[in-house]
């Protein structure tokens, strides 16, 4: 016997009365009810289930698709913030002559690598940053005194600041203290001054793989270091033989240390190349792995250098 539910409401009832059908001889129980405009409905027990199954699978993949939303929202708004995070350092001064107005930058993200979208007086260009006295503090500077100079022959001062950079490595021992980078220096001026009959040892600055920089004939000095490019460009030489290996971290670090250094000081244009020794020279020198990591650099000048012609 099956059994069926009836919901009457009469008007003015307080409550529903249900009551057994034993006289039905459906298969399943039904449920009756009245709708506002007074006409009977009636939903079988297999059907409601499965509305309601079908309900709870809309209510659900409505859900998960506002969650994606606000994923997404939170994704895109969280990138367009770091996106518009300045990176560090400060744009260098405006150049005396501006020259053409481009704008190829809006914000720092538009630059590769560290550099910033920078003001060139009547756009925005990408430039290398200037950091204040910070890089020139990250430099550990052995000077002429310390590590025991010979007086110069003669001195020939340079018109800075200037836009080319030149690496070198010595190709002789290299060094890793005070101590021994010290008299590895004295060792490399003595052989320019004796045997070459220099003024002075040829480099600017030098650098062993104790971290440190050696002063040599410094920022403002004319030296001997690339025939034809001595009086345009500063030389950096790196204490060691860098034909089979790259130099340790400590001296890459104390290398883009004294360049940024000198960007800071006003001794290096901010727009400066950077070459090999052997970019203008038939040398090997700064060695086959030196020169295939500077080539790498933001700075290096990919094509061949055009030295400057003097003013008349």
């Amino acid at each position: 016997m099956s059994i069926s539910y009836r919901l009457d409401t009469d008007r003015g009832a307080s409550g529903t009365q249900c009551y057994d059908n034993p006289s039905s001889t459906n298969n399943e129980a039904q449920v009756v009810g009245y709708k506002k405009n007074g006409r009977k409905s009636s939903v079988s027990s297999t059907e409601r289930p499965a509305r309601q199954t079908k309900t709870r699978f809309c209510i659900f993949f409505f859900v998960l698709l506002v969650v994606i939303i606000c994923i997404v929202l939170i994704v895109k708004i969280t990138q367009i913030d770091h996106d518009a995070k300045p990176k560090s350092g400060k744009c260098p001064p405006l150049p005396k002559d501006v020259g053409v107005c481009i704008a190829s930058c809006s914000i720092d993200k538009d630059c590769s690598l560290d550099q910033k979208c920078c003001s060139n007086g009547c756009g925005h260009t990408c430039k290398q940053p200037f950091y204040g006295v910070m890089s020139c503090d990250k430099v550990t500077i052995v000077t002429r005194q310390e590590w025991g100079a010979r007086d110069s022959v003669t001195i020939n001062n340079m018109t800075t600041p200037v836009s080319f950079v030149f690496i070198h490595h010595t190709a002789m021992s290299f060094c890793h203290n005070q101590h021994d980078c010290s008299q590895e220096v004295k060792t490399i001026q003595n052989l320019h001054m004796d045997n070459n009959s220099w003024d002075d040892i040829g480099y600017n600055f030098l650098i062993g793989e104790d971290g440190r920089v050696y002063e040599a004939r410094g920022w403002d000095r004319i030296g001997a270091h690339t025939y034809g490019w001595n009086d345009v460009a500063v030389a950096f030489s790196i204490m060691g033989d860098y034909t089979d290996r790259i130099p340790n971290d400590k001296a890459l670090s104390a290398l883009k240390n004294i360049i940024n250094c000198g960007l800071n000081k006003g001794k290096i244009t901010h727009n400066y190349k950077m070459y090999g020794h052997r970019d203008v020279r038939p040398t090997e020198c700064p060695g086959d792995k030196l020169y295939e990591l500077i080539e790498t650099w933001d700075h290096f000048g990919h094509s061949k250098p055009v030295r400057p012609t003097k003013a008349p």
